[in-house]
């Protein structure tokens, strides 16, 4: 073979290679596209058969940050448990968060979060609704730093059957931000949202319920029960609360 016969070649060969790799590279896009077009599809046929629309963003379950997780379930599940458990927790409360902020009954009431009313969320909606505001903003929002499982004992449920403990409960430790929030009003006013606590305080909230996994929306911490501690007052919400550093 000639050295221009053998440069031909190389050339060819070349531009062979390169169309190739140009199809399989388009073979992959369009390979993603469809996955995440089927994903897109799924996400919004999962919240319409929950009575919810439009969907939420893609992304309004998932956390900023992890915070330092406390087993304290004396060995009844793993560490891997415990943390699984509580990055739900923090997933269902960015989604309460964005629910309440975005003034959405529909999905407060989905029965996804925790049950219909998420637990006190709709009423607050509806306060903020009647005073025609349409959404609430809070740039700098407080930061879950610290949670922990806990084990509740049968006998110990029913005997403050009126808390509604479950098996496990979630104690997470949220720390402010002391930042101001905002009330925007339909007619375009806007109105300052004081820090209900100073930059860095600490406060407390128990979370009852259970794990569950749906493979749309990933892994969440239903909240059959939610409330903030009251420090040192004596009941047992403090107590469990207390436990949690």
């Amino acid at each position: 073979m000639s050295a221009c016969r053998g440069l031909i070649f190389v050339a060819s060969i070349g531009a062979w290679m390169a169309a190739m790799c140009a199809s399989a590279a388009g073979a992959d896009a369009t390979a993603l596209a469809k996955t995440s077009k089927r994903a897109n599809a799924e996400w919004e046929t999962y919240w319409f058969d929950h009575g919810v629309s439009p969907a939420p963003p893609r992304d309004f379950l998932e956390s900023r940050s992890a915070p330092k997780i406390h087993n304290l379930t004396e060995g009844k599940i793993s560490d891997a448990t415990a943390e699984k458990w509580v990055m739900a927790d923090v997933r269902r409360t960015e989604g309460d968060s964005w629910s309440l902020n975005h003034l959405r009954l529909d999905l407060i009431d989905a029965d996804v979060l925790g049950p219909p009313g998420l637990n006190g969320s709709a009423e607050a909606v509806q306060d903020e609704q009647q005073m025609g505001v349409v959404e609430l903003r809070f740039p700098k929002p407080s930061e879950i730093v610290a949670a922990g499982v806990l084990a509740i004992s049968k006998p110990e449920q029913a005997a403050h059957s009126t808390l509604g403990l479950t098996d496990f409960v979630i104690v997470l430790v949220v720390r402010a931000s002391g930042a101001d929030g905002e009330r925007v009003f339909a007619d375009g006013r806007k109105e300052v949202i004081p820090a209900a606590r100073p930059a860095g305080a600490l406060s407390r909230q128990l979370d009852t319920g259970y794990f569950r996994e749906q493979k749309t929306i990933g892994p969440l911490w239903y909240q059959a029960g939610g409330w903030n501690c009251t420090e040192r007052d004596g009941t047992l919400s403090s107590q469990l609360c207390a436990k949690v550093q």
